[in-house]
């Protein structure tokens, strides 16, 4: 009998083990499931090519100029004793700064022509090299046309005159660098670290495309990289756009105002 007595107390004591091995498993808070990110599929949303882009900003820079010297240098020429048969009074206009408010305005246009020609010409592998020697081509084709401008400009007009010149090109420096091509093209430069893509599809996708993709990553090393990365391509496409709304504005209505008799 003592022996059963041991063989009861000692399944009893294995019941009470097990029952508090039970209740401490349900007690211990289970781990939430890590679930990957998933990212909403974006909306294939239609746009124009740069080079209708650049020609509607050149017609609305034109219309803005045009509407300038109408209002500076129109004539009455209706009244019957004005002896100007003309509606603007041509002699006045200062044929330098026009050209020079034109090239301004429009620099980006021969860059896009061109750029579209080397597309439909070289293939893809060529385009970087291609796009070097189209702006190079438009430097040496500008630059000296600006410069005679220039010059005829400051003798006519003072050497005050060639502060208000190359006061755009101050503004550009300070703004943006150095870099000739956010000066002669709107698109960003394509970003010196991008995020690892998921797969050999879209890091192939991302290496022949400056256009930034998201990428849903579990890395925070990543997550952070991504932000930077979109962070300075924000911070570039805004300065690009006020910056050439101001050359825009400055070229088309206040250097008319200034160099006008």
């Amino acid at each position: 009998m003592p022996g059963g007595r041991r063989n009861a107390k000692s399944s009893s004591f294995k019941h009470h083990s097990h029952a508090s091995d039970d209740r401490h498993s349900c007690d211990l808070p289970t781990q939430p499931q890590v679930v990957p990110p998933k990212h909403i599929p974006m909306p294939d949303i239609p746009h124009n090519s740069d080079f209708h882009f650049e020609i509607d900003a050149l017609l609305l820079s034109i219309f803005a100029m045009a509407g300038q010297y109408i209002n500076l240098y129109s004539s009455v020429f209706w009244l019957p004793y004005s002896h100007n048969e003309d509606f603007l009074n041509y002699y006045l206009i200062d044929y330098y700064v026009l050209t020079i408010n034109l090239i301004m305005v429009g620099r980006r246009i021969p860059v896009s022509i061109l750029k579209q020609l080397c597309n439909l010409c070289f293939p893809s592998s060529y385009q970087p090299t291609c796009a070097l020697c189209v702006h190079i081509l438009t430097i040496i084709c500008l630059v000296p046309v600006l410069l005679f401008c220039f010059y005829n400009v400051t003798l006519e007009h003072g050497i005050l005159s060639l502060v208000f010149l190359i006061y755009p090109f101050v503004v550009y420096v300070s703004a943006l660098g150095t870099n000739v091509a956010k000066f002669l093209e709107l698109k960003s430069s394509p970003p010196e670290k991008a995020p690892v893509p998921k797969s050999k599809g879209a890091a192939a996708n991302n290496k022949n495309n400056s256009v930034i993709n998201h990428v849903c990553s579990m890395s925070a090393e990543t997550i952070r990289e991504e932000v930077e990365m979109l962070r300075n391509d924000f911070n570039i496409r805004l300065k690009q756009v006020l910056f050439n709304s101001f050359l825009v504005v400055y070229h088309a209505t206040f250097l008319p105002c200034y160099f006008s008799p």
